[in-house]
């Protein structure tokens, strides 16, 4: 089971790395402030990361990490690729 989860999120890393690296060309030639965007972007990112992180920090174990895992990846993504599709305006 773990050699399978390595494997899943080992493939959605690759998905997730191409799509970072063609998020500032996709930011940048915005028109209303598209450096500015791109900062207020990644800083939000490292925001997130950094309070995930401290939430799993203090949070109890869950009992079957593996459903824990793929849910939080796939809302996360979800709720990323949505937002991302569907808006135009830097804030959202």
């Amino acid at each position: 089971m773990i050699l399978h989860l390595i494997l899943f999120l080992s493939g959605v890393n690759l998905v997730a790395s191409a799509f970072d690296a063609t998020l500032p060309a996709y930011i940048l030639p915005r028109a209303n402030g598209g450096d500015k965007v791109l900062g207020i972007v990644t800083s939000c990112a490292g925001i997130a990361t950094l309070l995930g992180s401290l939430l799993v920090t203090f949070l109890p174990k869950p009992k079957n990490r593996i459903r824990v895992i793929i849910g939080t990846m796939l809302f996360s993504l979800t709720i990323d690729n949505f937002i991302l599709a569907f808006t135009r305006t830097p804030l959202l």
